[in-house]
């Protein structure tokens, strides 16, 4: 059967302090994403809107979405969607495979592009993470190109607050 995610909000009874967060199966150490270190889209293009918020350990991403659900020959797709992702130091962001990555600047620091005209990535490092910006189709029957260029994937990541 599907699942579904869920979200717990738990009031402790003191601040976590020196305490370590500890994943039960491995038993190895957990540092957690801190709210105010994730970046938001803000404010957003019109008409997109945040579809997603979702992370682990490593990893926290956050996707948003614009247009609605279109179909014709030679696919179906839905509408192409942007996905801004933070990894812990240390966790690999491999992009897909396609031609050298581009360099350029992001948000005053270096950063490249990679991926080919079914997925972008724009990375860089901030906030003590590697943050990636990708676009893509939100579920893709086919092939298809995105619309998205380089200096469109830039203009985002500058709405990152």
């Amino acid at each position: 059967m599907e699942g579904y995610g869920r979200t717990e909000a738990v009031t402790l009874t003191q601040p976590l302090a020196g305490r370590a967060i500890v994943n039960g199966p491995s038993g190895g150490s957990v540092v957690p994403f801190l709210a105010t270190s994730l970046l938001n889209l803000d404010p957003g293009p019109e008409g997109w809107s945040l579809n997603n918020s979702r992370g682990g350990s490593t990893v926290w991403n956050r996707t948003w979405t614009a247009g609605t659900a279109r179909s014709g020959p030679p696919f179906t797709s839905r509408a192409e969607e942007v996905t801004v992702s933070q990894a812990m130091p240390g966790t690999p962001t491999a992009g897909p495979a396609g031609p050298t990555p581009i360099a350029v600047t992001v948000r005053g620091t270096a950063g490249t592009i990679d991926g080919d005209s079914l997925n972008r990535t724009l990375r860089w490092n901030e906030r003590g993470t590697t943050v990636l910006v990708r676009a893509t189709h939100a579920a893709l029957t086919g092939v298809q190109s995105l619309s998205f260029t380089d200096e469109e994937l830039v203009a985002v990541a500058k709405r990152l607050v």
